[in-house]
């Protein structure tokens, strides 16, 4: 019994040892050979008191911020404005423009500069209207600019689509056209175009499209 004690306290200092050899650097940093992709919901302010402060933002290298909604219009809005830029953290000065857990995703970027956030739009909830937004070159190339001007004015790397599902329509299974798969990927298509001009126009940044 004395041995097996012997044996576990010898293997725990060598993990000890070889822990406290890794590069800092190596601890806070991603490897920048893959992703790791976190979702934030951000209704998860409420109920489960999960903050934007407490994400583990070193271990990822990408976040996507659930969830933007697809208006009655088929532009792409905020889903959740007092979660989104309203409701104050405790680091927010009184009088500024943006708060909220935008205005943390911000800060956690500068604290990180090598994380990414992306706007996710959809989710089951608000898939209903996708099929609407995509129904037309003119529908699509509406959702598209005002998905660009979303993800620029809050300062997000990209967008995210969470369409559930083309032909269905998520919460309501009836929204969905047979044609959504091909218009799904002329949706797409129209994003990527409109991204990449305004990346052009904003010095070269390319924006993420997943």
């Amino acid at each position: 019994m004395r041995q097996k004690i012997m044996i576990s306290l010898v293997l725990f200092a060598c993990f000890f040892l070889v822990m406290t050899m890794i590069p800092a650097s190596a601890q806070d940093n991603p490897p920048s050979s893959y992703k790791v992709v976190g979702y934030f919901i951000a209704w998860g302010i409420y109920d489960r008191e999960y903050y934007v402060t407490a994400i583990p933002a070193e271990l990822l290298t990408h976040i996507n911020y659930a969830f933007a909604n697809v208006s009655e219009n088929g532009e792409c809005i905020l889903g959740d404005e007092w979660a989104d830029i309203q409701i104050p953290y405790p680091t927010d000065a009184e009088d500024a423009p943006i708060k909220g857990n935008l205005n943390q995703l911000r800060l956690l970027k500068e604290k990180y500069p090598h994380l990414k956030t992306l706007l996710s739009v959809g989710g089951w909830t608000w898939s209903d209207r996708f099929s609407d937004a995509a129904l037309t070159p003119e529908s699509r190339a509406k959702f598209a600019a005002s998905c660009v001007a979303l993800v620029r004015q809050y300062g997000f790397d990209g967008l995210d689509v969470d369409w559930e599902y083309p032909t269905g329509g998520g919460l309501n299974p009836d929204a969905g056209r047979p044609e959504d798969t091909e218009n799904f990927t002329l949706m797409l298509e129209e994003l990527r175009r409109q991204f990449d001009a305004q990346g052009e126009q904003d010095g070269g940044i390319h924006y993420l499209l997943t």
